[in-house]
């Protein structure tokens, strides 16, 4: 039973066109996926990216400026974790967090000793 292709289903085809550097299908999924009217800026971004790997310069800016001339922004990064049943969640560039030097302390101790086992 043929079923018709999603947003997610191309999304997905656009990620293994970057593993396996196929830009020509790589540009195939976005065609398909703009069809769809499903604007997402990950799959530009991604987009951009496989010409970037790929050393197609021009191509790669022209994806970021068809992002931007759609208005669509780049999400911030963003880490969730549970401690102590509470949730909480980090956004890349975020300072607001009270203990942010806190956290800064344990992450660069945890770097440190992770650096420190590899070594021996």
């Amino acid at each position: 039973m043929p079923i018709k292709a999603s947003s997610t289903l191309w999304g997905s085809l656009l990620l293994a066109c970057q593993i396996h550097q196929n830009v020509s299908l790589a540009e195939t999924a976005v065609e398909r996926f703009v069809e769809l009217e499903a604007d997402d800026s990950g799959v530009y971004v991604l987009w951009s990216n496989i010409y970037a790997d790929a050393g197609m310069w021009e191509d790669a800016l022209k994806a970021r400026r068809l992002m931007e001339d759609r208005e669509l922004k780049k999400e911030a990064g963003s880490s969730i974790i549970e401690v102590d049943c509470f949730i909480h969640e980090f956004v890349n560039g975020e300072k607001s967090l009270v203990q942010v030097k806190e956290l800064h302390f344990v992450i660069q101790s945890l770097s440190k000793m992770h650096m420190f086992a590899t070594c021996t």
